[in-house]
């Protein structure tokens, strides 16, 4: 088999039933991919958006781990459930009042801005060692700290019955499951969350993915490259001398304001010499695609 890995992105449609991780095993068993990682988990259950970085560009991971994130939402009130989506075991069941659509958005327009969010139990965060899944699953039940997070916006509001669907943008670490939770305890009949399509990753929209059923004959054709990957990013341009000092550690300053900087090949401008992020004048972070010299880095 001959490997399709380059140095890049792929936007990829996951569909229903696969994890992240079977996504990462997909791209290395069929096109001999070998360095990849994700930039945030997809639940099975869940569809839509998933980023995949591939080779170096797998250094980009925390970069755009950290974008805000959108997805249309599909919420069931009445119903509660150990892993407040679809999967978990019914917890209860209750009668869902004649709510009228106007009160239902009011509630859902108090979730909107900074806020102290508890995850589900059923999570990957790490309690003292082991995944909140894995102890809650053995039957405890243990106590997750809230989070700060932050949604910028709920709209399309649509109501089928007991069924509500919204899309929600929030920022990195949001669950939507315990947004669904949570509803469900304001309005004070339960609820969980039925289904979940992400929309958008960052600038990144779910239009410009393909999916892996069926197989693309290639990869190929997909990749972003990683300056195409960071194209939300402002540019720094940087004279040949001044990166061939940075690289060999000469000096790390950069007259810049704090941000995150992509720094082009001044030979090759369409291309990712490096990421620059610039914290203070002695203490800013390189993290190099190719030198000043144009060799690889290994």
């Amino acid at each position: 088999m001959t490997s399709e890995e380059q140095d890049g992105l792929l936007l990829i449609d996951k569909g229903p039933g696969l994890s992240s991780f079977d996504v990462l095993r997909c791209l290395r068993r069929h096109f001999g991919v070998r360095k990849a990682g994700h930039a945030g988990t997809l639940d099975p259950t869940a569809t839509g958006l998933l980023l995949v970085l591939v080779g170096k560009a797998t250094r980009l991971v925390p970069y755009l781990m950290g974008t805000a994130k959108t997805y249309h939402a599909t919420v069931c009130l009445g119903t509660t459930t150990t892993t407040d989506d679809s999967e978990g075991e019914i917890l209860s069941h209750r009668p869902c009042p004649d709510f009228s659509d106007d009160h239902i958005e009011q509630a859902l327009r108090t979730f909107i801005g900074p806020q102290r969010q508890v995850p589900p139990i059923y999570s990957a965060i790490h309690v003292d060692g082991k995944r909140a899944y894995a102890l809650a699953r053995a039957g405890q039940n243990p106590e997750l700290p809230p989070r700060d997070i932050v949604i910028h916006r709920i709209e399309n509001f649509e109501r089928q019955g007991p069924q509500l669907s919204f899309v929600i943008n929030c920022s990195k670490g949001t669950y939507i499951r315990s947004v669904a939770r949570d509803l469900g305890e304001k309005l004070g009949c339960g609820a969980h969350l039925a289904a979940l399509r992400r929309l958008a990753v960052g600038p990144f929209n779910l239009q410009e993915a393909f999916t892996l059923d069926p197989l693309p004959p290639s990869i190929l054709p997909h990749y972003l490259t990683p300056f195409q990957a960071l194209a939300a990013w402002p540019l720094l341009e940087v004279s040949p001398a001044r990166l061939h000092e940075i690289h060999q550690g000469k000096s790390r300053r950069l007259d810049a304001p704090p941000g995150v900087y992509r720094i082009p090949n001044p030979r090759q401008p369409d291309a990712l010499s490096a990421l620059a992020e610039i914290r203070n004048q002695e203490k800013n972070k390189f993290i190099w695609f190719e030198p000043p010299h144009g060799a690889i880095l290994g």
